[in-house]
């Protein structure tokens, strides 16, 4: 009967050691790569002024961008006037399906366009929306993958690439 009790004695106490390390442990033992970012923190970034706009082109069937620099307009998210001035610029899309939010967590762009965006493209036209997105977030050095939302629903697909998984942005 003693052993018994003693262990349970003894379990209970490493119970109770583990419960207060976890709970009583300073964060700056977090490894900052596992840190949660706090939401005060996130209002600190500095936001750009000036964004690179693209402009699509085909050289010999290679999709290709000219680039300007363009500044934001007060109050207006860089990203979504970014990924917006593309949409202008490549024409493919009818104006309901612009860019309305993105959101940035962990390296992770969540861009939410309207509903009009979530269509059917053509090949090329896909490749020029999609290849362009992504290069538009690849400026912005905290995005690293995108995932497409059209009217707060996932955007399974545009025609032939499958976009339920975040895709990586590209660099020009």
């Amino acid at each position: 009967m003693k052993p018994v009790l003693a262990l349970l004695v003894a379990s209970a106490g490493l119970v109770a050691g583990l419960f207060a390390y976890v709970k009583f442990s300073p964060a700056s033992r977090v490894p900052e790569t596992e840190r949660r970012s706090d939401a005060s923190e996130a209002k600190n970034l500095t936001r750009p002024t000036k964004v690179v706009v693209y402009k699509p082109k085909y050289v010999d069937h290679d999709l290709k961008f000219d680039e300007s620099e363009r500044t934001v307009p007060e109050g207006q998210d860089p990203v979504v006037f970014a990924v917006n001035a593309y949409l202008d610029e490549a024409g493919i899309t009818p104006k309901e399906a612009r860019l309305r939010t993105c959101r940035i967590e962990s390296g992770l762009a969540t861009l939410d366009f309207g509903a009009a965006f979530n269509q059917t493209y053509g090949t090329d036209d896909e490749r020029t929306l999609l290849d362009g997105i992504l290069t538009v977030a690849g400026q912005f050095k905290e995005i690293r993958t995108v995932r497409f939302l059209a009217d707060g629903k996932p955007i399974e697909t545009l025609g032939n690439v499958e976009l339920t998984d975040p895709q990586p942005v590209l660099h020009p």
